[in-house]
């Protein structure tokens, strides 16, 4: 919400009385982002800076209704075509005129029905863990070898529902009795 213009105009007083930014933020009670913004555009456009710019607010821009159903007609033609293709295909078609954003596009085709649903992995009927520490895996590695050649084993142990490795050991091969 914008800053009324008595707090602004206070803002830029305690600043031309040599008040650093920090402290002007603290006083009022306002963000330090707010007083920096505020003294920036102060410094570059003088007290014009300190009224309110409203027509910064709302709905930026409205569309030729024709580039919408065009772009509607191209995702009902080939559902796999993306909306960043289909505004490359509308730039050539409306030259010179001012088109949406890829995430408009992409908003009317979902609003229309026309984009596909994410697709979602099924859910695990394995049985697997689903709580931490519920189940844990031991995975052994054979004839691997240390860095001064002798031959090794390797146990690695590791949460199932986290997938975390919890521990792992390493121990020389002894013959089987």
């Amino acid at each position: 919400m914008p800053h009324s213009l008595a707090t602004r105009e206070q803002m830029v007083s305690f600043f031309e009385k040599g008040m650093n930014r920090r402290a002007i933020a603290a006083k009022l009670g306002v963000s330090y982002g707010s007083v920096c913004k505020l003294i920036k555009a102060y410094l570059a456009q003088g007290r014009s800076a300190l009224s309110t710019n409203y027509q910064n607010c709302g709905r930026k821009a409205t569309y030729d209704s024709r580039i919408y159903e065009r772009a509607v007609e191209m995702k009902g033609e080939n559902n796999l075509l993306g909306a960043g293709y289909i505004l490359l295909q509308l730039a050539e078609e409306f030259p010179g005129q001012a088109l949406p954003k890829e995430r408009q596009l992409q908003y009317v085709f979902k609003r229309g029905g026309l984009q596909p649903q994410k697709t979602r992995r099924p859910r695990d009927e394995s049985g697997w863990a689903r709580q931490p520490l519920e189940c844990v895996q031991v995975d052994a590695k054979e004839r691997l070898h240390t860095a001064d050649g002798r031959p090794c084993c390797y146990l690695n142990y590791v949460d199932e529902a986290t997938g975390s490795e919890l521990d792992a050991f390493a121990f020389p091969l002894r013959p089987y009795k």
